[in-house]
């Protein structure tokens, strides 16, 4: 099972239909419909593995650290962190992730994941390790890796999934998807089957069946299970699409000889098409009404990046909505991720800088309980047939309110120099059309804080640490 700083950092970069998952004997479940569609912009998800982006890259995200809030100190302390690597195209070969170490303070090792891509770019295999401190070795005692195949339209035609298997030292198959598209490129059915290590064959366990309208949009999926040599049926999710929107998705489940309606999702979105707001009801067998359950809300950029996720559960009691989870992105949203190197099952369309996980206290009032922040180095750039190295610096750093920033700027183009805190504030901003910026206020509390510079061919970001 992944370490917490861990999930926390894929929480934030990776969609829900594409976390990783180490219980490879269960590929196939019913998932959190309300996050699916509330965390893509997207009415179905393309299988596609391709995983270079456009580029030119300008900066790669080097790696990133996790930390945890003691409300009794007020300090924050270090959970772990992730070092993550690239090819020469942009493709993420893997990270390795560390905990750090309580008595010298050292980090140790935690897990990694290592991607091989085909010539295309395609990703052919995902492995996972853990670090098994006894023997000093990665493989440790959950490791599992994912091999692809593709069609000719370069959509994942299957995966086969193997646990590495300690006693043998190999590699043992445990369970096998097969995907079928149509003629648009649908994902319009997918199998699952399970190994069967005494008879050494593909046993089928599930199967869904995806229809969709004539404008390729996903408005029922049918899930089956394989029992007794015959295909049952076992849950149905039915979409009502309202201007192109999935504003409506009933799941029910298949009883004996009917569908019965367990679960209804509501949806709502802002006036550039981004879904924002969810209510969950689970049908009332008894009273045989829906009954509110949940909700999502969400503020999201112009991109359709999600800023905000608020989730609440609803007080059948006191008749009213308690909030339970909160999480917050912080992004700099002048900065395209075709223009960085980005981890595999990145996401977001503008560069992630941070996030903040909250919790609630007795009193129902949020506090920020976790966060990771992500960083990022420059990467050399062609312009004008001649390579270009874009450069900042920060001086000192650390420092204790005063210090200077250096960047280029050799057309004396004027910008916009920021300093932003962790939750996102902009706490200052000037215009600058030199290459040095001053600042010697000594009015910033201590923490981390982002320095934004941004002009009409210049945009990067830096940390920089402010101490007592």
């Amino acid at each position: 099972m992944r370490n917490i700083f861990t999930t926390l950092i894929f929480c934030s970069l990776t969609l829900v239909v594409l976390s990783q998952s180490n219980s490879l004997l269960a590929l196939k479940y019913k998932t959190n419909a309300t996050t699916d569609v509330m965390n893509s912009n997207a009415n179905h998800i393309k299988s596609s593995r391709l995983k270079s982006y456009i580029g030119p890259f300008t900066e790669t995200l080097d790696s990133s650290l996790t930390e945890k809030y003691d409300s009794t100190a007020k300090t924050w302390s270090i959970l772990g962190k992730s070092i993550f690597a690239f090819d020469s195209v942009g493709n993420n070969t893997g990270y390795v992730s560390y905990w750090r170490q309580d008595i010298q303070s050292n980090w140790i090792y935690s897990e990694k994941e290592d991607y091989v891509y085909d010539a295309n770019n395609l990703l052919l295999s995902d492995s996972y390790y853990m670090w098994d401190d006894v023997s000093k070795s990665w493989m440790g005692y959950d490791a599992s890796k994912k091999e692809y195949t593709y069609n000719n339209n370069n959509s994942t035609k299957s995966f086969i999934s193997s646990n590495w298997n300690p006693d043998s030292s190999k590699w043992i198959q445990a369970a096998k998807s097969d995907y079928l598209y149509d003629n648009n490129g649908n994902d319009t059915a997918d199998t699952y089957s399970n190994w069967d290590y005494i008879n050494l064959v593909w046993v089928f366990s599930e199967k869904t069946e995806k229809h969709f309208n004539s404008n390729n949009q996903l408005i029922q999926d049918i899930n089956y299970d394989y029992s007794s040599s015959v295909w049952k049926y076992h849950f149905k999710d039915d979409y009502t699409l309202t201007n192109g929107h999935i504003t409506q998705l009933i799941q029910s489940n298949w009883n004996q000889n009917s569908w019965s309606q367990t679960n209804k999702n509501l949806y709502e979105y802002d006036a550039n098409g981004y879904p924002i707001h969810s209510i969950n009801n689970n049908w009332n067998f008894t009273t045989n009404v829906w009954e509110m359950f949940s909700k999502d809300t969400l503020t999201v950029t112009t991109h359709g990046d999600i800023l905000t996720k608020e989730l609440y559960k609803w007080d059948d009691v006191n008749q009213k909505w308690i909030a339970s989870d909160k999480s917050e992105n912080i992004m700099d949203t002048t900065i395209s991720r075709n223009t960085i190197k980005v981890q595999e099952g990145y996401y977001m369309n503008d560069k992630l800088l941070s996030t903040i996980y909250y919790g609630y206290d007795a009193n129902n009032k949020s506090y920020q309980s976790n966060r990771s922040t992500y960083y990022y180095t420059k990467a050399i750039v062609l312009a004008d047939n001649n390579v270009k190295q874009s450069v900042s610096h920060i001086y000192p750093n650390p420092n204790k309110g005063s210090f200077s920033v250096s960047f280029d700027n050799k057309e004396n183009e004027m910008v916009t120099i920021s300093i932003i805190d962790i939750s996102g504030r902009i706490i200052t901003k000037s215009n600058n059309q030199t290459i040095r910026f001053d600042y010697n206020e000594n009015s910033l509390q201590p923490g981390i804080y982002f320095i934004n510079v941004v002009g009409k061919t210049i945009s990067y970001t830096d940390k920089m640490i402010i101490t007592k």
